[in-house]
């Protein structure tokens, strides 16, 4: 129905190809030789002929080439060639099939010199450089499918030998319908820096200048060229610099420029993909390096500048992907040669489109290496799921080691930034807040884990911010509603870097100002002594922030902070009942509210409940005997008789309440 030959169904379906292979004996014994020849010539309704379904299905390479050799030796010289070279329908030919299918490269490299044996020079010659419907060529399938560069290179060489310098020169630029040629094709494909040079020398053996410089600027379908192919998947920087070392030989310096600047349709130049990709830092500077010899200062510092589409300049990234800190101090030292001290500024506060700045990306630098390590992926990889996150919704955040930091280089920033910025701006960059409201000391206190450093980032900023302006930066809250003090109960490892905070705040911000900010509430209803609560670490902490709050809130916004309930938690009371396993920690505490608190305040503050019962039956399942009695005692002693033994009964304890 589909013109199909027993031949060509045999060799699609039937596997290991002794069944081709005895069918064709069948055949010839029984056929004349022209008869014989043109079963094997046949083609079907779309074109393909016995060795295209044998190149494509048969994948031992062994069946086809004994196939070729049965058309040898009973097809006429020119016949022979027709068959190597038939196209089917998608104008695929044989040798396109073998390099796309045939794993091995021998079989590739075998057909090859079937056809030099037999073809003259000019038809081979066209054989080779032949495109299919989507513009493949040879060159192409074999730069992707054919894992070992020497098959590749054997082919070019087949082919400079069999064709003029014009021709080959075609062959080697053809682009495909996608735009990709040769170079993109392995640079995506393979990681083997030592054959794309090689590959590269047959271009500047037999092209012009012009036309290897053409070549190497070529963009494919997603405006990206060799070097942004490269930069990106293949992790190897001395290729990379090699690769620009060609343009520079073959490129004027402005055709040079205009080559390194180019960028993909995500706005991304070379720059970007080196500070992304090239996790060796090395790679970048000596990009960085090899480019300041030729541009002017002016033009080199609005390279540094450029923006992708996410708004991220190099140092941003450099910021977020670069695992050794030293490499985006050296970028920041290269930008402070090349611009005015105003311009420095601008760079130092430029922001992506979701409000990060360098110093927010660089506070969360050693913990992209934390995920990176921990979850086997690439550091760029673990980034991008924190930028899938934009910055915010770090939940691995919760497992960071309290090792990790990259404190030194997040100060040696802020001092550049004073130093190229006046008091106000120099302020307000520091108050910068991500699209979800995350200003830098939010993202230190949950990322830098030694705590000096997030104090070292305060004390040196104070010293060039107003009082008003520090008050403010330690006020503002994140999206979540969090505050700095937030984020240090939940992410620092010590209560020290909080209480440390809590001075500040008094420093600056006047008592009632200082009362609010010690209850301020995050969306969920969380204040900070609910984060101290839940931390068995923080018992000491606690007493000392609530003997704060005590000093300086009245006896109503004292209790009431005491008080406050989050949505899943419940109050102080019930966490430090499930955390904190200090002995008087929770009588404490309840000491405190019972001195600020009215009667009924006080026992509606103990009967409250949350998912997992109210704080007695909690009190019973993790504290002391002694606790527990304690607390059923200040119990008895505020509520009325009808409410106390409502509450007993909420926690189940019937044999106690017999016996009372």
């Amino acid at each position: 129905m589909n013109g199909l030959t027993a031949l060509q169904i045999c060799a699609e379906h039937q596997e290991g190809g002794g069944t081709l292979l005895k069918l064709v004996e069948y055949g010839r014994e029984c056929m004349t030789s022209q008869v014989f020849a043109a079963w094997l010539q046949a083609q079907e309704n779309e074109k393909w002929n016995v060795l295209h379904f044998c190149a494509v299905h048969q994948r031992d390479g062994g069946t086809l080439l004994k196939l070729v050799q049965h058309g040898k030796d009973c097809m006429p010289w020119e016949e022979f060639d027709e068959w190597l070279q038939a196209q089917n329908i998608d104008d695929w030919n044989v040798l396109h099939h073998c390099a796309r299918y045939q794993g091995d490269g021998e079989t590739l490299l075998r057909m090859v010199g079937h056809g030099k044996e037999r073809m003259a020079r000019d038809l081979f010659g066209e054989w080779l450089q032949a495109q299919n419907n989507n513009g493949w060529n040879v060159l192409h399938l074999c730069a992707e499918y054919q894992g070992d560069g020497a098959t590749l290179l054997k082919v070019v060489e087949c082919g400079k030998q069999s064709t003029t310098r014009e021709a080959f020169v075609a062959w080697l630029q053809a682009q495909n319908r996608e735009d990709w040629n040769v170079l993109h094709f392995w640079s995506r494909y393979q990681g083997d820096g030592g054959i794309l040079l090689e590959l590269m020398e047959y271009g500047k053996r037999c092209m012009t200048s012009e036309e290897f410089a053409a070549w190497l600027q070529a963009q494919q379908n997603e405006d990206k060229n060799v070097l942004h192919v490269w930069s990106q998947f293949q992790a190897d920087g001395v290729t990379l610099i090699k690769l620009v070392e060609y343009g520079i030989e073959c490129m004027s310096p402005e055709l040079l420029w205009t080559w390194l600047r180019t960028h993909n349709n995500e706005q991304r130049n070379v720059l970007h993909l080196c500070a992304e990709y090239q996790e060796d830092g090395e790679t970048l500077l000596k990009l960085v390096e090899h480019t300041k010899e030729f541009v002017s200062r002016e033009v080199f510092g609005e390279w540094l500048q450029t923006k992708d589409m996410n708004g991220w300049n190099t140092m941003h990234l450099c910021a977020l992907h670069q695992s050794d800190e030293a490499t985006l101090l050296k970028l920041v030292e290269y930008g402070k040669e090349s611009m005015t001290s105003e311009v420095v500024g601008l760079w130092l506060q430029a922001r992506g489109n979701n409000g990060e700045n360098v110093l927010h990306l660089c506070a969360c630098m050693s913990f992209v290496q934390y995920v990176a390590d921990e979850s086997s992926r690439s550091r760029s990889e673990a980034a991008e799921l924190l930028v899938d996150d934009n910055l915010a919704d770090w939940n691995l955040l919760d497992y960071c080691s309290p090792h990790q930091t990259i404190g030194g280089t997040l100060l040696k920033l802020v001092e550049y930034g004073n130093e190229c910025m006046t008091s106000e701006v120099f302020g307000k960059w520091l108050q910068e807040k991500t699209m979800h409201g995350s200003n830098v000391l939010h993202v230190s206190a949950k990322c830098l884990r030694d705590g000096e450093t997030l104090l070292q980032l305060i004390e040196y900023s104070t010293r060039y911010m107003t009082v008003d302006m520090v008050g403010a930066w330690l006020q503002a809250q994140s999206n979540d509603g969090w505050n700095v003090l937030h984020f240090c109960a939940r992410f620092q490892p010590d209560g020290r870097t909080l209480l440390k905070f809590v001075e500040y705040g008094r420093q600056y911000m006047t008592r009632e100002v200082f009362g609010g900010w010690l209850q301020a509430q995050g969306n969920d209803g969380s204040n900070v002594l609910h984060f101290c609560s839940g931390r068995a670490s923080y018992g000491g902490t606690l007493l000392i922030l609530v003997e704060h709050g005590r000093r300086c809130l009245t006896t109503a916004d004292f209790g009431a902070w005491l008080q406050a309930q989050t949505i899943e938690d419940g109050s102080i009371l019930h966490l430090c009942a499930q955390f904190q396993r200090e002995k008087g920690m929770l009588e404490r505490l309840v000491d405190y509210g019972k001195q600020c608190m009215t009667g009924e305040d006080f026992g509606a503050w103990l009967r409250a409940q949350t998912g997992e019962g109210n704080v007695l039956l909690l009190c019973k399942e993790h504290q002391d005997r002694g606790t527990y009695e304690k607390l059923v005692e200040y119990g008895k002693q505020c509520m009325t008789s009808e409410d106390f033994w409502a509450w007993l009964r909420e926690q189940c304890d019937e044999d106690w309440i017999t016996d009372q």
